[in-house]
Formats: C-alpha cells, structure tokens, sequence
C-alpha cells in the first residue's frame, strides 16, 4: 500500500514558502526541508486523505498506476478541444504536467512508483506550493504598492511591479532556476520542478504562468521554436507590449525585440493550450530520442526523427554511427536497457501526439519512423499504409505541377513512406 509522509513520520517533501522570511535554496541542497509552514507542524493524519483530494481515484494497487496515467493522460488529450474554450487555462494544464510526471515516475519504478516518490507525487499534487508562493507575492506586492485594492485591480495598475515581486519570490527566495544541463528528464517532470527548483523553458513558464494567475496577472504564453523557449505576456492591461521571459528569471523585453530575434509577426499571439501541451511532449520527445541514440544531449547534436534519417539519407553532422545494419545510417544498441527505455518514453510521448497535434499526418509519421527503430514493423507498415491512403497521388502516371514547394517536398517524402513500408513489410515477413 502507499503511505502519506503525514502518516508515515517521514519529513515533508513539498517546497513551501516561509512566512516570516524568504530563505534562498542553497545550491545542490534540497531546501523544501528547511522551510515549512504552520500547516505543516501539525501531526494529523487525516492530511493524508486531503493530500489525496486532487487525484482520489488513483489506484491503491502500485503495477496498475503506470496504465492508470497514461488512460487519464489521453482522456485529458481527447477533451483538449473543450478546455481551449474556457477563459483560464492554467489549471488544466498543470494537471496534464502533473500527469506526465507520475507517468514518469511510474515508468522509471517499472509500472508501480516507489515509496517515496509517490508520496511526493500525491503531496504535489494539490500544488499548494503555488499557492504559498502566490500568497507571499501577494503580500509583498499590496506591501510595495501601500495602496486599499483588489489585487486584480492592483496588478493591473501597476504591472511591472507585480512581475519583479513574482521574480524576488520565485527565483531569489524560493531558487527557482534553468536547467544546469540539457537531456536532464526530472527538468521535464513538474513534481521534480517543484522539488528542486531546475526546470526546462518551457515548465518554467508554466509555473510563472501558474504564480502569476493566483496573484492576479493571467497570462498567455508564445510558444517559440517548437517549445525550446516560452515567453509571456499578459492578457489584460496596458503592458501588453513587453514580454516576460521566465528563463532568463522574469526579465521583461520589448514584444519587437522577441518578432525579430524569433520571426514572428506582431502583435504576438498567444498560444493555445494545445500548443503548449504539445510543444511539452515533442520537447520530452526529442530529450528521449537523442539519448537513445546516445548522442550529446545539446540541441544541437540532436538527430530529426524524418525519413532521410531512417533511410540512410541525413548527412548534416560529421560523425557516423555504429551498428550491424550497413544500409542505415546508425542502428540502436539493442542490447542497451536504457536505450530500449528511452525508445519505449519516445513512443509514448508520439502517441500523445498523435491526439493532441494539430498536424495529424506529421505525427503519424513521426509515430511510424520511432516504430521502425523500435524493430515494431507491423506497426510502422500499418501507420505508413494509412498516410500513403490517406495521400494518394491524383495522378501518379503524369508528370505533376506543384503549387508549392511544400506540395513538392510532401511528394518525395510520400516516395521515401513507399520505400520504407517496403522495407517494414519485408523486415516483419522475416521477423514473424
């Protein structure tokens, strides 16, 4: 069975806010045991069943919680189009976050969750640390401004004090940091993030996002360069000419400035929420993807999951890989536990993307290119039929006019899906 920390004598495991002073996180050191709230002195057991009260129908049976995520993970993505609609956001997506990291931690624990990772996965979940971060920003701004108001009315009136309180809180008191490394995957799991403070660009934003909103300054979120970098700005107001970039600790940039170092056009546009939770899972994606082919986990060492490169085609970099199949161009080290793991997060995270994307034929074929590497033909072959099904040539015996190069480009990929259902077919038929 799975115990509460409350209940257990365990310490607690959840970053709070102090409310008396602001305690910096010492480098290297977890700093939610050094910081508690008067909630938290309290030996009550029946705490155990209020951390619950956000996921109460999470099974008590540990090797059934890794399929009880994903089945709520794709409900959460099937009903994405509803929640798009509603005004605020913020809340529905931290429960996809905070799905994804139980997920994880399913996966890692091999289909259950380990004791003490759970018990920080049920603590979280309730994201009362939000809550008290928010509250002390609150407290510190009506403090700055010494004005009697709404603190909506506040935020609105004077925004950028609002965003530097947010700063002081979030990255000097409570440590709140970018990732020391890239192809770290606790950066990518909320819970972890709310743990030790070092995060990825785009769940930086999502937690500044989620601060901001309970202290009265909803924002929207840019998603740029598929989810590498994240800025914000808000939705109401007279501020919405600047942005604020949470991974460089909240500083606060002319909108030009961001249209022309990224190349888009003004005024910006807000992302939806179903950009942002896809530009999460391509992000986990492609993390997964370049440590399966044991490449430097930097972006720009990393390997495009395409065609060319599962037909021998992509020669952008300098070095090769080794492998026994001489007519690829690198192969997968079969007889590596992790690499197999990391193949397996890969195509969990296509398959969410097969329901959240708005690009339905490019996550397909994304999803059947992982399935080829992962030597799952069969499922490769069918996936690559319903995309050559589904974009049969008018007329494949007459030379074509294109109206653009994308027509053209999308052309010679459907050539390249022929061959490499070829290949799938026959790899299956020797396989079987």
């Amino acid at each position: 069975m799975l115990h509460c920390h409350w209940c257990c004598g365990a310490e607690p495991l959840v970053p709070v806010v102090e409310k008396t002073k602001p305690l910096v996180r010492a480098v290297g050191q977890p700093y939610m045991n050094r910081m508690y709230s008067d909630i938290f002195k309290v030996r009550d057991r029946n705490l155990c069943v209020k951390a619950r009260s956000y996921m109460d129908d999470v099974p008590d049976r540990e090797e059934v919680v890794l399929d009880w995520t994903r089945a709520k993970i794709d409900a959460w993505c099937e009903s994405i189009s509803d929640m798009d609609r509603q005004s605020s956001m913020i809340h529905d997506l931290l429960k996809f976050c905070m799905l994804l990291s139980l997920e994880e931690m399913a996966f890692v624990s091999g289909g259950s969750t380990v004791e003490q990772g759970y018990r920080v996965q049920r603590d979280t979940w309730s994201l009362q640390n939000i809550k008290k971060i928010s509250s002390r920003v609150k407290e510190l701004f009506i403090k700055r401004v010494s004005e009697e108001s709404s603190v909506e009315v506040l935020a609105e009136k004077y925004p950028t004090t609002l965003v530097s309180t947010i700063n002081q809180v979030l990255f000097e008191d409570q440590g709140y940091q970018r990732m020391k490394h890239f192809g770290d995957l606790e950066c990518f799991q909320l819970s972890k993030v709310l743990d030790n403070g070092r995060s990825c660009p785009i769940l930086l934003a999502v937690v500044y996002m989620a601060v901001a909103e309970e202290s009265g300054m909803p924002l929207h979120a840019l998603v740029l360069e598929e989810g590498s970098y994240v800025v914000l700005f808000p939705k109401h107001g007279n501020f919405s000419s600047c942005v604020i970039d949470p991974y460089a600790q909240g500083i606060i940039i002319s909108g030009e400035e961001i249209a022309e170092l990224f190349e888009v056009e003004m005024p910006l546009q807000p992302s939806s929420l179903q950009d942002i939770a896809c530009a999460i899972v391509q992000q986990f994606l492609e993390t997964c993807w370049s440590a399966a082919l044991q490449l430097p986990p930097e972006p720009a060492f990393r390997i495009p999951i395409t065609l060319e490169v599962a037909l021998g085609e992509y020669d952008d970099i300098s070095y090769s890989y080794g492998g026994n199949d001489e007519d690829a161009f690198f192969c997968l080290d079969e007889s590596s536990d992790s690499c197999r793991d990391y193949m397996l997060r890969c195509m969990s995270a296509a398959e969410k993307l097969l329901l959240l994307s708005k690009d339905l034929q490019q996550s397909r074929l994304q999803l059947a290119i992982l399935c080829y590497f992962a030597k799952d033909y069969n499922r490769a072959a069918t996936l690559l039929d319903q995309l050559l099904t589904d974009n049969e040539e008018e007329d494949p015996g007459n030379t074509q006019i294109y109206d653009s190069p994308e027509e053209a480009d999308w052309s010679i990929d459907r050539h390249r899906m022929k061959i490499l259902h070829t290949k799938c077919v026959l790899c299956s038929s020797f396989t079987d």
